[in-house]
């Protein structure tokens, strides 16, 4: 797993890969065997946080992943919890920061906000 500083290092620097089809991974890697190329997407779709993470790939293959692609687009950089709810605030790549809450009411029913653009005051 990566540290916060590894983690808004490789967002920043790298494309993330994570919406690609197998098709646009075939072709963004240059890849020549086209059974790898679905073998990326189903690791991604498996919710890998690392390309070491993909044993079945060759090591080469892994490390030019690193070196061109992040998995990450967002990340969680607070989080503030009590007994009625959980708060976090997820960083986009652009820096901005949305929010997401999970409130729990008296009868123990859950409700979930996700903010859909950043300030969001509600």
């Amino acid at each position: 797993m990566l540290n916060e500083k590894e983690l808004n290092q490789a967002v920043q620097s790298h494309p993330s890969i994570i919406a690609y089809s197998p098709e646009e991974i075939l072709s963004a890697c240059s890849l020549e065997k086209g059974f790898q190329a679905q073998q990326v997407f189903t690791w991604l779709a498996s919710g890998i946080t690392s390309f070491d993470d993909m044993t079945n790939l060759p090591v080469p293959l892994r490390q030019a992943l690193k070196e061109k692609f992040s998995i990450y687009t967002t990340h969680i950089v607070s989080t503030l919890k009590d007994k009625s709810s959980c708060k976090i605030g997820i960083k986009l790549k652009d820096e901005a920061v949305i929010e997401a809450v999970l409130l729990i009411d008296e009868k123990n029913r859950m409700t979930a906000c996700l903010s859909s653009q950043v300030g969001c005051p509600l």
